[in-house]
């Protein structure tokens, strides 16, 4: 497990099991970005399994089941994480299957998957251990057969240990060097930024699902015990507050959220439901009375609170139509997939070392050396950068002497300091130093939606000409005007 070949062993990681069972699709010769939608539809097809298993006990109403499915799988931030690859989607439906294994009938059957499912969703993403920690607690508090429960947390902590074991004795670190760039000072709350732009991106969904939340709380007194399996769910926000996700698809950071208190809330309004339908009508009042009352019982008073779920899937419906019209793009993406090709294509492409402060696409669809200047998968900009800061990523960049080095603008041409990492706020700088005795020329830019990459090439790398011939002459190549 490298970034470049020959290179050291790098954590540029944080889905330990996803990318193993996408580099096993790549030895069976199955695309990775295939073998990773295809996991992420798996995932769904568990959030729809569960969901639908978990309502079972509020409901024996096939249609209202189906309906729920239906809101979660056309919701366009659903579309739009398992479109990503990343995953998402995938870690969710193991999440979701989880909770519905700990409020089914207790059996050795079902627990023992239950363990092998929590451990799998551990390796998929680590803040699983917060879920873990929860369900556990719970399930010993139910006093269910505690001697399994025990040796279910032996066995799931023992595989979750190996890993920990594996990581420091082939990377050298427990933690992916994604945790140390993230983790940069939780006091300041950095997650918020992100937790507000994913609220603003599910704005009617989150409104609805909070108010149904807080109806459920107040009308369903005694049921509130049961509730407390979706308790991490809740309990992960403070955990993303504390951290630094790094910039983009805010939304899949709080998606696992939004879909345990989506259930949730579907689940609990239901119960209301039913609670309300149970209400004894006195025979006392006269028969119009009572027919109004049982109106209002048995249909209306349904029907006004599903309102808010009929509108989600409508919304969603529409929002399904219009990502058809206009089908899910990433300029950046594929603009990245292009340079990554044309290198690819060049002869000289095994002896250059390319700096770029976004890395996967251009090195996998190339195989050139590539230097991450955010350090995800480069473990000194991430170990020694998280503590030496910024100016000393800088002049390690500027050290390593790259032939090429790619940054952001806007598209007004101002230089893009809100990037990922620490370097991500400091590129003005980095400019400043390629700039100094004119050691590296503008070989050009592309325009990418909201932001432009631009490329520069060492005066004197021996592939200069090479390099410059490359990106003059590539499709949609523009010349922008940069402003330091």
């Amino acid at each position: 497990m490298v970034w470049n070949l020959d290179g050291a062993p790098t954590q540029g990681y944080t889905n330990f099991l996803f990318m193993l069972i996408v580099a096993i699709g790549i030895k069976l010769s199955v695309p990775p970005l295939i073998m990773a939608k295809g996991l992420n539809y798996f995932g769904l097809f568990l959030i729809a399994f569960s969901s639908f298993f978990i309502l079972r006990k509020a409901t024996h109403s096939l249609l209202l089941r189906i309906i729920l499915i239906i809101t979660i799988s056309l919701y366009p931030t659903t579309i739009q994480n398992i479109n990503s690859g990343l995953e998402t989607v995938f870690w969710t439906g193991l999440l979701l299957i989880c909770l519905y294994l700990i409020n089914v009938q207790f059996s050795k059957l079902r627990y023992c998957l239950f363990i092998v499912l929590i451990t799998a969703a551990t390796l998929t993403r680590p803040e699983t251990l917060l879920f873990a920690f929860i369900w556990f607690i719970i399930l010993i508090f139910r006093k269910q057969n505690l001697k399994n429960i025990i040796i279910g947390i032996f066995t799931s902590s023992l595989a979750i240990l190996s890993y920990w074991t594996f990581n420091l004795l082939y990377f050298g670190s427990i933690l992916p060097n994604s945790a140390f760039i993230k983790i940069v000072n939780p006091l300041s709350l950095p997650g918020i930024y992100y937790l507000t732009l994913s609220f603003q991106q599910n704005t009617p969904l989150s409104i609805v699902t909070i108010l149904t939340i807080c109806f459920v709380f107040i009308f369903q007194k005694r049921n509130k015990s049961q509730y407390l399996s979706y308790l991490p769910f809740f309990i992960i926000i403070p955990f993303y507050v504390l951290t630094d996700p790094l910039m983009g698809m805010y939304s899949r950071f709080y998606y696992p959220v939004l879909m345990g208190m989506v259930v949730f809330a579907f689940s609990g309004m239901l119960n209301v439901i039913n609670s309300i339908r149970q209400i004894n009508i006195s025979q006392e009042e006269n028969k119009k009375t009572i027919r109004i009352l049982s109106f209002l019982k048995n249909i209306m008073i349904p029907i006004i609170l599903f309102c808010p779920v009929v509108i989600l899937l409508l919304s969603g419906i529409t929002a399904f139509i219009e990502d058809l019209k206009q089908p899910y793009a990433q300029p950046l993406l594929d603009r990245e997939i292009q340079i990554g090709n044309a290198l690819g294509r060049s002869p000289f492409v095994d002896n250059i070392y390319f700096a770029y402060g976004d890395a996967g696409s251009i090195p996998y669809y190339s195989g050139v050396k590539f230097l991450d200047m955010v350090g995800i998968n480069d473990n000194r900009i991430a170990r020694s950068g998280k503590i030496e800061g910024a100016e000393w990523i800088l002049l390690y960049v500027m050290d390593e002497e790259p032939d090429v080095i790619g940054f952001y603008t806007t598209t007004d041409g101002k230089i893009y300091n809100s990037g990922h990492g620490i370097i991500g706020t400091h590129y003005s700088e980095l400019y400043s130093l390629m700039m100094e005795n004119n050691n590296y020329i503008y070989i050009g830019g592309f325009e990418c939606g909201w932001i432009n990459i631009n490329f520069f090439a060492r005066r004197n790398s021996q592939y200069f000409s090479d390099i410059a011939h490359l990106f003059g002459n590539m499709e949609g190549v523009r010349f922008f005007s940069i402003v330091p």
